[in-house]
């Protein structure tokens, strides 16, 4: 298969190809699941042999799920190599070379600045709904 503008984006797409064919695994085991609840489908095996390293049978269930995420991945690889989806990604990993990240002394103070405030905003809260709490017991 030819790969569109080979070399451009190299690692925002296979990271984008990585992360959709973990979704389609995904399907595909529950596709499985769903599938083996029948008995018929349970039962049945097309040689009475298990797979060494997952310990599973090879039954028509599992050879149809991993047909559907091979046919799955082959096809996500399609889409991204169209031009449209290509460029969209080549264009992401050029907009994420130019950001400045902050460094770890930086994020860390950031975050904990964050943390601050939110703890004294709850503890505001906190205590204004203690005083209205208070006020309207004692109004009622």
């Amino acid at each position: 298969m030819e790969t569109y503008k080979e070399g451009h984006g190299v690692v925002i797409r296979r990271v984008a190809y990585l992360a959709l064919c973990v979704l389609v695994v995904w399907g595909g085991m529950t596709i499985y699941d769903l599938l083996v609840r029948f008995d018929a489908v349970r039962k049945a095996r097309l040689v009475d042999y298990r797979i060494p390293v997952i310990q599973q049978y090879l039954d028509p269930a599992f050879v149809v799920c991993w047909l559907l995420v091979a046919a799955g991945c082959v096809w996500i690889y399609r889409l991204l190599n169209r031009e449209r989806a290509a460029e969209y990604l080549i264009e992401t990993d050029n907009e994420f070379r130019k950001v400045t990240w902050p460094t770890w002394t930086d994020a860390r103070n950031s975050a904990l600045v964050v943390l601050v405030f939110v703890l004294v905003l709850t503890g505001y809260i906190i205590v204004c709904d203690l005083t209205l709490t208070k006020i309207l017991e004692f109004i009622l």
